[in-house]
């Protein structure tokens, strides 16, 4: 299934790109690819330090309602050898002038194929973001019920932001608290930089967490570092 899944995810990407003139007229679709140094979640690499390819698709409707599917190649260096990650999520935006408010479900799969207990979850979310010109300010709320191997409940409060120097260049910013009911609690942040020519844009981020070694599965995970990434967009 998982594998299904993610060929259906790539056919969409490609129909997305090649297509995207001919959207109906309430419905607007959207897709990139992504190659990144590091794939990394709340701080921590879930790559296991290395390059990851990623790519996603999303859906629009003039209502406000939308979906999609993002994908990434994942490695937990762990017996199951998990390679890959696909998030299914959906949910409602509301613009009131200058703030956009949203309302999210995802869920998150991976392919370690075990019986049991496994990484995936189920997580919402709620955002609220005040445009200021080309700029923004965002703060988020989300929840996990249960935990990835039958884990406890989990939540991140996330602070983030953009400041457009131009049309093409940005900077951003990241505040973020995680609170675990199992595990320890953990504070992380990344600031960096964007910049577009054409379809592609091109970042460079520093990224840290507050967590030790030990406290991050015995890994490196949690170590601050630079992460670049090229992103090409379907329009």
């Amino acid at each position: 299934m998982f594998v299904f899944r993610s060929i259906l995810l790539l056919l969409t990407l490609l129909a997305g790109t090649v297509a995207a003139e001919s959207n109906p007229p309430n419905l607007g679709v959207y897709s990139a690819l992504r190659l990144a140094s590091d794939y990394r979640f709340n701080g921590a690499s879930n790559s296991d330090g290395k390059p990851a390819l990623q790519g996603y698709v999303h859906v629009t409707h003039s209502s406000g309602w939308y979906s999609g599917a993002w994908a990434s190649s994942v490695d937990f260096n762990d017996p199951e050898k998990t390679r890959g990650e696909l998030d299914l999520y959906a949910g409602r935006s509301f613009l009131r002038d200058a703030m956009e408010y949203r309302a999210e479900a995802m869920h998150l799969s991976f392919d370690e194929h075990v019986p049991g207990p496994t990484y995936d979850f189920w997580q919402g979310k709620v955002v609220a973001r005040r445009y200021i010109n080309t700029s923004w300010i965002e703060a988020s709320l989300t929840h996990t019920p249960r935990g990835p191997y039958a884990g406890g409940a989990q939540s991140q409060v996330r602070l983030e932001a953009q400041y457009g120097f131009s049309q093409t260049l940005r900077a951003t910013g990241l505040l973020g608290y995680g609170l675990n009911r199992e595990r320890p609690d953990r504070f992380y942040g990344a600031i960096g930089l964007e910049l577009d020519w054409r379809k592609l844009t091109f970042g460079a981020q520093w990224l840290g967490t507050d967590q030790s070694r030990d406290e991050c599965f015995g890994e490196n995970w949690c170590e601050p570092g630079f992460v670049g990434s090229v992103t090409l967009w379907s329009w």
